[in-house]
């Protein structure tokens, strides 16, 4: 048989493969310590781990990382840093935000030398997305017109002297959401109602904690109620109203179509008609009005006083007058056309002079 032949193996050889396997076991041993030791030493390192949560809500118009996650660390002054540590602008009330793990550490990696740490120190651990949510809470509209109706009823009823006023929605109003904390609600400052009507607009300023957080506009159907004269009888024109031609009843100020009723009786009398007025008919100030102290053609006394002088003489009224109207009185003795003040029924006053831009001017006289 031919072919190549091999050396046994003898002594020297064998004693070659034991020195080789001792030398491998000391390698691989001095490998594992070795990866053990830096193990051991990265995780000496790591000052602090954050875990986040899946689901975060927040109060503050600003996200913050102790908000979103729980940190943990021995170092109590890192711990209160990090968690103050803002991470992005809140969500809008009533919506969530999905705040993904890896922006929170952009954020963090940013602020790493003001707070005197490498990338090694920190861990992140927990969900990689949280959902971000505001604390809120929802106000019931009959809520919101409870809190505004005591200023509703100042402004617009004490104007109006309504003995009681009724508030309710003109239209369908969601419930407002808005910052968890302690609400209120009043009319935004600037608001004044120009007149009674049965339809109101009002702008509501809501605020929480005293600060304000939304503006919302109430269409309310306003009722104001008031005890007011009513005619029993058919009143002519420039007919004085006595006592016997009124009832009181209840009526609802909205309907009045701009009318300002008249209230106590103390105004009933000395009151006439403007116009004819029909039985059942509410006296305002559209159908009705103060009889004039002095009427347009009556005969009255005109009186001039002033120091060591008294004068008086006698005119035709040329319109009529109420008590302090300054009227056009025709001087019988001289026809001239002369100013009187109203002072008391069939009598005016007259100034030797008033004051016009810093002087003294006489009394306009004509023929």
């Amino acid at each position: 048989m031919t072919g190549r032949n091999f050396p046994r193996r003898g002594p020297r050889g064998k004693m070659l493969r034991r020195a080789l396997a001792s030398i491998g076991k000391s390698v691989v041993a001095t490998m594992l310590i070795g990866g053990l030791g830096i193990a051991l030493q990265a995780h000496a390192r790591v000052r602090a781990t954050v875990t986040f949560e899946t689901d975060a809500t927040v109060t503050e118009t600003s996200v913050r990382l102790g908000d979103l996650a729980k940190v943990e660390t021995d170092d109590a002054a890192l711990r209160e840093n990090l968690e103050a540590l803002v991470v992005g602008p809140s969500p809008r009330v009533g919506s969530t935000w999905n705040l993904r793990a890896g922006s929170v550490r952009l954020a963090v990696r940013r602020e790493r030398l003001r707070l005197g740490l490498s990338d090694s120190d920190m861990e992140f651990a927990g969900a990689e997305i949280t959902r971000v949510a505001v604390a809120s809470q929802e106000i019931a509209p009959q809520d919101i017109i409870d809190r505004v109706r005591p200023w509703i009823d100042e402004r617009v009823g004490v104007m109006a002297r309504a003995d009681r006023m009724e508030l309710g929605l003109a239209s369908v109003l969601r419930p407002v959401v808005i910052p968890a904390g302690e609400w209120d609600a009043a009319p935004a400052y600037t608001w004044a109602p120009r007149r009674v009507s049965s339809t109101l607009s009002v702008p509501v300023v809501i605020t929480v904690d005293d600060a304000a957080v939304k503006r919302v506009t109430l269409a309310l159907n306003l009722h104001l109620y008031a005890t007011i004269p009513m005619a029993n009888r058919a009143v002519h024109r420039h007919e004085a109203l006595t006592e016997a031609d009124v009832e009181y009843v209840e009526v609802d100020l909205t309907t009045l179509n701009g009318g300002s009723p008249i209230r106590p009786f103390a105004e009933v009398l000395g009151v006439r008609a403007t116009r004819e007025i029909r039985s059942g008919e509410v006296l305002t100030n559209q159908n009705s009005e103060t009889i004039p102290m002095i009427a347009k053609g009556d005969q009255v006394t005109i009186y001039l006083e002033a120091p060591r002088l008294s004068i008086q003489t006698v005119g035709e009224a040329l319109q009529d007058g109420r008590y302090g109207d300054l009227i056009r009185i025709k001087n019988l003795a001289s026809n001239q056309v002369i100013q009187g003040r109203v002072v008391k029924e069939r009598l005016a006053q007259v100034d030797l002079a008033r004051p016009t831009a810093g002087r003294v001017q006489p009394v306009a006289m004509a023929r």
